[in-house]
């Protein structure tokens, strides 16, 4: 079977790079990119991101700021400690000037069954067979919370992404 072409969005406010990556979007989303294709930068009005990468080309981090009178300041700062070769993180500071951490915890599969913080609060993770993790409870099974998702992966209207 012969492969489509994908052509991309030609709709007034959609800009393309060289390598047909996205850098602009209605709205004013701007996006760049490593030289990997993994985006780098993303800029919506007075509030950005930006990405670090670890010498293995994985996310070792973000920091978002926000334009103050012409100066971009440090708004937060996230940082992934990857403990092998995988693309999943072992432990993240989620908060780079508090230093609040979660860990990823594996199950027998090698698939996230728990997170823990540095309080020791453990929240069971329960995904569903697309992998996106489709409830969470607390080690003592009263506070559960169920989460739903589009086709996507994309969480719907009305939650946050756990």
């Amino acid at each position: 079977m012969p492969v489509k072409p994908v052509w991309p969005i030609t709709d007034a406010g959609y800009e393309y790079d060289a390598f047909g990556r996205t850098t602009e979007l209605p709205g004013g989303l701007t996006n760049t990119y490593f030289a990997n294709d993994l985006v780098q930068r993303q800029e919506l009005g007075d509030s950005r991101q930006t990405w670090t990468l670890d010498p293995a080309h994985r996310f070792r981090g973000f920091t978002t700021e926000t334009d103050v009178n012409g100066t971009w300041t440090n708004s937060s700062a996230k940082l992934n400690h990857y403990g092998d070769d995988s693309d999943e993180p072992r432990w993240i500071v989620e908060d780079t000037s508090l230093g609040t951490i979660t860990r990823n915890v594996s199950g027998p599969d090698g698939d996230l069954s728990a997170t823990t913080s540095a309080t020791g609060d453990v929240a069971l993770q329960l995904t569903n067979l697309h992998d996106d993790v489709a409830a969470t409870i607390d080690a003592g099974l009263t506070e559960p919370e169920l989460l739903d998702y589009d086709e996507f992966g994309v969480p719907m209207a009305g939650q946050a992404d756990s």
